[in-house]
C-alpha cells in the first residue's frame, strides 16, 4: 500500500490530482518495493542459473558464492576492514540502478495508465456499461462507483502491457548485471563490460542489435497482462474490503 501512502502526500484532495502526480506517485512506491526485495530477486535469479550448471545447489550456498564474488561496486583492497562486510553485501545489490532506471517507468506508468482507464470508465458515455450502480452515481455525488469485474481486469492488464513495454530495455540491462558474476574469470572481458548500466547496455546492442533490448518480450505478455488484471482487481477488492475506496477518488474530469 505504499501507493497509496505516497498518492496521500502528494495528492491530499481531489484538487491536487494529475496524471504527473499519480505517475511520481507510483514511482516512488516502485523504488520502495524494489529496494527491501531486490536481494531476493537477485538469489532468485542466481538461483535458477546454478541449477543449470551443478546437480545440487541451495539457498544458503547461492548466498555465500554471491557474498563472496568480487564486488562491481568496491575495490577490496582500498575498503577500511571495517566495511569490509559491506563488499559482499553490494553484491546482492548488483545490477540495482538499472532496475531503478527500469522501475521508475514501470511502475510509474502501471499506477498512472491504470488510473487514467478507470477515469475514463467513469465517462458519461461508458457508465452504463462499466459501472454496476450506473443509474444512481453521478459526479456530484458522494457515492462511490461500483466498477464491473471486467472493468478492473481489463485496466490492470492493459496498464500492465504499457507499463512493460515502457520499461523493459531495463530489464534487459538489469538481467544481464545480476549474472554477471557467473562468467568470472572464464570470460574477463565480458565481466569487464557488464560492469555499468552503460557498459552492458552497449554489450547488448552489440551483440544482439536495438532488437536484443526487447528480446522474449512477447513472452513477457502472456505472463505480465494476466498477472496486472488480477493484481489490480485484488487491489481494488482489498481497498473495499479494508473501506480505504474514498482514499484518492478525485478524478481528472474527462467531460
Amino acid at each position: 500500500m505504499s501507493y497509496e501512502q505516497y498518492r496521500a502526500i502528494l495528492m491530499p484532495t481531489k484538487q491536487n490530482e494529475t496524471p504527473l502526480k499519480r505517475g511520481v506517485a507510483g514511482s516512488l512506491a516502485g523504488v520502495t518495493s524494489v529496494f527491501f526485495s531486490y536481494p531476493f530477486d537477485i538469489l532468485r535469479v542466481r538461483l535458477a542459473l546454478e541449477l543449470r550448471q551443478v546437480e545440487t545447489v541451495s539457498l544458503s550456498r547461492t548466498a555465500q558464492i554471491i557474498y563472496i564474488e568480487p564486488s562491481p561496486f568496491f575495490n577490496s583492497k582500498n575498503v577500511p576492514e571495517m566495511l569490509e562486510p559491506l563488499i559482499g553485501l553490494s553484491n546482492f545489490y548488483r545490477g540495482f540502478l538499472p532496475s531503478i532506471y527500469g522501475i521508475i517507468p514501470y511502475a510509474g506508468m502501471s499506477f498512472l495508465t491504470y488510473e487514467s482507464f478507470k477515469d475514463l470508465s467513469l465517462h458519461r458515455s461508458f457508465r452504463k456499461y462499466t459501472l454496476v450502480n450506473h443509474l444512481t452515481f453521478s459526479d456530484d455525488n458522494k457515492e462511490l462507483p461500483q466498477m464491473r469485474t471486467w472493468v478492473k481486469l481489463v485496466c490492470g492488464g492493459l496498464s500492465g502491457a504499457i507499463a512493460q513495454t515502457s520499461s523493459y530495455p531495463f530489464e534487459m540491462i538489469r538481467r544481464q548485471m545480476q549474472v554477471a558474476g557467473v562468467y568470472g574469470s572464464a570470460d574477463a572481458e565480458r565481466t569487464q563490460a557488464l560492469k555499468s548500466t552503460w557498459g552492458t547496455a552497449k554489450h547488448i546492442y552489440q551483440t544482439r542489435g536495438f532488437k536484443g533490448f526487447f528480446k522474449g518480450l512477447s513472452i513477457g505478455y502472456i505472463k505480465i497482462i494476466p498477472m496486472f488484471a488480477v493484481s489490480f482487481y485484488t487491489y481494488e477488492n482489498l481497498k473495499d474490503l479494508f473501506g480505504m475506496s474514498h482514499v484518492g477518488m478525485g478524478r481528472i474530469s474527462l467531460g
